[in-house]
């Protein structure tokens, strides 16, 4: 039993590693809505995103918490995960169930994903899943989330 309970440690403490290679990072993303992103670190393992998207009929600014966690066995790579929160605006020519929906909207999110910082080169790509659920405006629930390049410095 210590020896499993040995091996469970080592292997939690190897997946939790810290991997932060840059300070800010800003970029682009693509997915079901698409736009700018600026990452900025406010320690090794805590990170601010903050993503200008647009989509189909709308615009959304997100502010996401990140926790980062390194992967011992893969220098470079990390997964993250952490709350956030959206605002935006839509058209509103949106109709479901006979009602129009459309203008502000406001809603909470929380992200997944992995990101990989290329050695040597001031580049980092993601890939993360974020469920939202809007309270505003049009009570719903989306999956959300993409692919990610940044510039790293």
């Amino acid at each position: 039993m210590k020896k499993l309970l040995l091996v469970a440690i080592l292997f939690i403490g190897a997946l939790t590693v810290q991997a932060q290679e840059y300070n800010n990072a800003v970029g682009v993303k693509f997915g079901r809505n698409y736009g700018l992103t600026f990452k900025h670190f406010f320690n090794s393992s805590a990170a601010g995103e903050l993503i200008l998207a647009t989509w189909g009929n709308g615009f959304d600014v997100y502010g996401l918490y990140e926790f980062h966690k390194g992967i011992s066995s893969a220098p470079g790579l990390q997964w993250y995960h952490g709350p956030g929160v959206h605002v935006g605006s839509w058209n509103n020519n949106y109709r479901y169930n006979g009602k129009n929906y459309g203008g502000f909207r406001l809603g909470v999110d929380y992200v997944l994903g992995l990101e990989y910082k290329f050695n040597g080169v001031p580049i980092a790509l993601s890939l993360d899943i974020k469920p939202e659920i809007t309270v505003i405006d049009y009570v719903g629930f989306w999956i959300n989330g993409g692919l990610g390049a940044k510039f790293t410095f």
